[in-house]
C-alpha cells in the first residue's frame, strides 16, 4: 500500500485538499499522512521576539497535535464508510523543508496541497510554500484549488511543450493516474504558429513521447495555436473539458514564470481544476 502526503494549515483550503486526498487515496488504495508544520520564532536585532524554550516548543507541538487530530476527525465525518488509513504528525521548522523531508522519509507517492481561489495566485502563491514545494519536490505534487471537489479524472490534459525528456519516467505519474481511472489523455502542445500540416505535427508530437505513452491506447495528440501558453490551454479546454491538468516542470523557476503571466489570476488555466506537476530533475 502506498501513501499520500497532505500538508494542512487548518484553513478551508487545506480541509478541501484533505478531502480530495482521501477520495484519491480510496481509488489508489493508499493511506494518507497529514502534516502540520509550525515555524519557530526567530530573534531579531530590531525588535523583541519571543523565543520559546524546548519545553515550550514541545508544549506547543502537543497543542497542535490535538488540534490536528480534531481537524482530521472533523474532515473524516464526510467519509463515514472510508477504509483509508489516516495518520498525522506535527513538525516545527521551515514548512517547505519539513514537507520535502517528510515526503522523502515516508516515501510517499504523491503530495496533495490546497491553494485559495481565483485571484489568489499572483498575490499570494508566488514565494509561498506551495510554489516552493512544486519547484523543489522530486515527488509528484497535486495542487487543489479550494473550489475543486473530487471527481473521477476521466479526461486528463497533458500540457506538453514538445521538447524531449531527459528521463521519460517523469510520465509515470500521469500513466499511474490514467490507468487507475481508465482516463483519456489529451496531449496538447501550444505553438505560436503551425508551420506544417497538423497531421505532420502529430507525428512529431508522438515520436517525442514514444515509447512512454505509445502503449496507452486512450491517448490523443493535439496542437493548439496561441501566442500565450495559458490562453492556448484554456482555449483547448473550452472545446474539450478535462478533469485534471498534468504539467512537467523542467526548471526550478517554471512555476514562478508561469504564475507571473497576466492570466494567472484565472487560477493557472482554470479556476476549479487540480493541477498535477512533476519535476524533471
Amino acid at each position: 500500500m502506498g501513501m499520500l502526503l497532505c500538508p494542512v494549515d487548518y484553513s478551508e483550503s487545506s480541509r478541501n485538499a484533505l478531502k480530495y486526498a482521501i477520495s484519491t487515496a480510496e481509488a489508489l488504495d493508499c493511506a494518507v499522512h497529514v502534516l502540520y508544520v509550525f515555524q519557530i520564532p526567530v530573534a531579531s536585532a530590531d525588535a523583541y521576539v519571543f523565543v520559546p524554550s524546548n519545553e515550550e516548543l514541545e508544549s506547543m507541538k502537543g497543542s497542535y497535535e490535538k488540534s490536528l487530530e480534531e481537524f482530521n476527525m472533523e474532515t473524516l465525518k464526510s467519509f463515514p464508510t472510508t477504509k483509508v488509513k489516516l495518520s498525522f504528525e506535527v513538525k516545527y521548522g521551515d514548512p517547505e523543508s519539513e514537507i520535502l523531508d517528510v515526503s522523502e522519509r515516508l516515501g510517499v507517492r504523491l503530495i496533495v496541497m490546497g491553494i485559495q481561489g481565483k485571484g489568489y495566485l499572483t498575490e499570494k502563491l508566488i514565494g509561498s510554500t506551495a510554489t516552493r514545494v512544486l519547484s523543489e519536490s522530486v515527488i509528484p505534487t497535486l495542487v487543489v484549488p479550494v473550489s475543486a471537489h473530487f471527481r473521477t479524472p476521466m479526461n486528463i490534459l497533458f500540457a506538453y511543450d514538445n521538447k524531449q525528456f531527459k528521463d521519460k519516467s517523469v510520465l509515470k505519474p500521469l500513466l499511474w493516474i490514467a490507468k487507475t481511472f481508465d482516463s483519456n489523455i489529451a496531449v496538447v502542445t501550444i505553438v505560436d504558429e503551425i508551420a506544417e500540416f497538423p497531421e505532420m505535427a502529430n507525428i512529431l508530437h508522438k515520436e517525442q513521447l514514444d515509447p512512454s505513452l505509445e502503449t496507452y491506447e486512450k491517448t490523443s495528440y493535439h496542437i493548439e495555436q496561441s501566442p500565450n501558453f495559458v490562453e492556448g490551454v484554456r482555449a483547448f479546454m473550452s472545446v474539450h473539458p478535462c478533469d485534471l491538468i498534468y504539467l512537467i516542470s523542467r526548471k526550478r523557476n517554471f512555476w514562478t514564470s508561469l504564475f507571473k503571466e497576466k492570466h494567472a489570476k484565472e487560477m493557472a488555466f482554470h479556476g476549479d481544476l487540480p493541477i498535477l506537476s512533476n519535476l524533471e530533475c
